[in-house]
């Protein structure tokens, strides 16, 4: 393995371009991924170019590009300052994390030293990206003001519907998260600390266990003991939207920023508030996590 030729960055993309070109001529080779079009191999050397940029503006200026890749901290920089930025939409997000993951794995089919560890970094980056804004449009003022009253009027409307809305906002979770809460809730329920506990999100991750009140769990009870229809998500939905709001989601995001708020009061700092806010919502990477605040 070898580092990329060139004294200066302008020169390493060169050559890096030029070894990603290579591959994607040598259509027999199974390794390379993603660049098999010219369009998409143009679009690699823009990335290449914001990486070698991104080290300019930190004041760095020589060593191997490479070698730069190699390093999670400035992965996570990059991927924070350079992709999940706040002005992008998600499909712009998911196509410069899916990019750069491919340039990285793809520069090392043709002899290019980059850690394992940064490769898979990438990849999981791609992959939170994706499954965390598939459905969900970049949207601005997705925070919910006066959400226990809006919760009371739900109760009023539609008991279950008060119920899923609650388990969403008093512990962060998705619409289908909440439903399996509610629905097979003596599979979660731990009632000697009083928390759920065992619950799986997305990409099969387990959540950290979730307090849960006396109250919340009584009526998560009434609906099981009474045989309470459980509403279709869709009808939920709409039950949402009859008292103010707009998405399920906006529970979550909503979530996010109080607990985000809460924390920086308690006296953490941004990047202990920010990985504490990501552990609730069972996100990997802050960036995801910072994403959803913007959004608030």
């Amino acid at each position: 393995m070898a580092n990329l030729r060139g004294g200066t960055f302008k020169k390493q993309v060169r050559d890096a371009f030029f070894r990603l070109e290579k591959l994607r001529n040598s259509r027999h080779n199974k390794d390379v991924k993603g660049f098999v079009s010219l369009n998409r191999l143009k679009q690699a050397k823009t990335m290449l170019n914001k990486f070698s940029n991104y080290l300019q503006g930190k004041g760095i200026n020589t060593g191997k590009i490479n070698e730069y890749m190699s390093d999670k901290e400035i992965l996570r920089d990059f991927a924070r300052e350079e992709i999940f930025r706040h002005d992008y939409a998600p499909s712009t997000v998911q196509e410069y994390a899916s990019l750069f993951s491919k340039v990285v794995e793809n520069l090392t089919h043709n002899n290019i030293t980059i850690s394992q560890e940064a490769i898979n970094y990438t990849k999981e980056l791609y992959q939170e990206a994706k499954e965390a804004f598939k459905s969900d449009g970049y949207e601005t003022g997705r925070y919910v003001d006066n959400l226990q009253d809006k919760l009371y009027n739900l109760y009023n409307n539609n008991f279950a519907s008060g119920v899923i809305a609650e388990v969403q906002a008093s512990m962060g979770l998705r619409i289908s998260e909440a439903y399996e809460v509610v629905r097979n809730f003596d599979n979660y329920y731990n009632a000697e600390n009083n928390t759920i506990e065992g619950l799986i999100g997305k990409a099969n991750h387990e959540y950290m266990p979730k307090e849960i009140s006396h109250d919340l769990v009584q009526k998560i009870e009434a609906i099981h003991n009474n045989n309470a229809p459980i509403p279709s998500p869709s009808a939920y939905r709409e039950d949402l939207k009859e008292v103010g709001i707009p998405k399920s989601h906006d529970l979550r995001i909503t979530y996010a920023k109080d607990l985000y708020e809460s924390l920086k009061n308690q006296g953490y700092s941004e990047r202990e508030a920010l990985k504490a806010v990501s552990q609730e919502l069972n996100h990997n990477r802050i960036e995801i996590t910072q994403y959803y605040l913007a959004r608030a």
